[in-house]
């Protein structure tokens, strides 16, 4: 393949594409970067897929993904904050609208740093 488009088996990331806000674009774009660190893009590195199954969209594949420092690319994109658990059923929250959120999470230190506003609370008062 010249190219392939891989869906990361057990995550959802803000997308470029189809952004609702401002605030998913950046988180977006953070996320790629980071995604192209743990794979090494532009580096020659090669990158391990593993557990590849056909999306339920088609046209492209869902898998996990191992990073040059061997770890799962989705396990890290999780401990970044860029990333949440996802398993296919339909989405309960948006990029766009977080309500609350731990103070000092990763993920809302990327948010304060795309410009976003929040209410901090904690992180359970996520239904994800």
């Amino acid at each position: 393949f010249s190219s392939l488009n891989v869906r990361l088996l057990g995550i959802d990331a803000p997308e470029l594409r189809l952004a609702k806000c401002e605030l998913e674009i950046c988180l977006a774009h953070k996320a790629k970067l980071a995604l192209e660190r743990i794979v090494g893009a532009g580096r020659n590195q090669p990158t391990q897929l593993v557990d590849c199954q056909h999306d339920k969209y088609g046209g492209r594949i869902t898998c996990n993904m191992i990073g040059t420092n061997g770890q799962s690319a989705a396990e890290t994109m999780l401990l970044t904050g860029l990333a949440i658990p996802y398993y296919g059923k339909p989405k309960t929250y948006s990029w766009c609208d977080f309500g609350s959120i731990e103070l000092n999470s990763p993920l809302h230190q990327h948010i304060v740093q795309c410009g976003g506003q929040l209410q901090v609370e904690t992180e359970e008062d996520f239904d994800w």
